[in-house]
């Protein structure tokens, strides 16, 4: 069952996490860092923001922050509720989904071992935008982890974070399973993440 106030403190404490990763990866891609400046100026320009850099960039961070965070989410939401056969992060240990989420991370890198948990998460958006009714929410030209990418390491961690289990009963920290359905959390959390999404 979905404890809404709780995930919203874990998933706001995620997201400063990411925001710094993703801070360093652009300070670390002169091209990204040209890409952003680029876009920035494209909207300046049009008079579409009258913000510097650093505020336009900040808010452009934290946006993609919640979308990899919401992602998840929306991920976790369709895994647990068994609206797909094979999950990508996790599932409820006493249904088997946790252990058929790790078989699935395994095999992704038996046929791409040069890749990381990145990789291994957008291929994982991607196929979840097949599904009927997340196509919008996972278009490629829409949502921005496929423009401003988490860094191998923060994937990793954030895929771990899914599967984080109680260590006295075994049961997962975050279950998503609700018979109805019920998705009116979802959008309470990306209203509340952040004010600048």
């Amino acid at each position: 069952m979905i404890d809404a106030k709780q995930l919203l403190v874990d998933l706001t404490r995620q997201l400063k996490g990411l925001e710094a990763d993703l801070r360093q990866r652009i300070a670390e891609q002169p091209d990204l860092d040209s890409s952003l400046r680029n876009e920035w100026q494209a909207a300046l320009d049009a008079k579409r923001c009258a913000e510097t850099f650093e505020t336009w960039a900040d808010q452009v961070i934290t946006q993609a922050g919640v979308h990899w965070l919401l992602s998840c989410v929306f991920l976790r939401f369709i895994e647990d509720n068994q609206l797909v056969d094979r999950p990508w992060l996790a599932g409820t240990p006493e249904s088997g989904r946790l252990a058929l989420a790790r078989d699935r991370h395994e095999a992704y890198f038996r046929a791409h071992p040069l890749e990381s948990d990145r990789d291994y998460l957008l291929a994982a958006f991607r196929e979840a935008g097949t599904l009927p009714g997340l196509r919008t929410f996972f278009d490629e030209t829409h949502n921005p982890v496929f423009r401003l990418g988490i860094s191998g390491d923060a994937a990793m961690a954030l895929r771990q974070f899914w599967q984080q289990a109680d260590t006295d009963t075994g049961l997962l920290l975050r279950d998503f399973t609700d018979p109805g359905w019920n998705t009116r959390f979802l959008g309470d959390l990306y209203q509340d993440l952040s004010e600048a999404t």
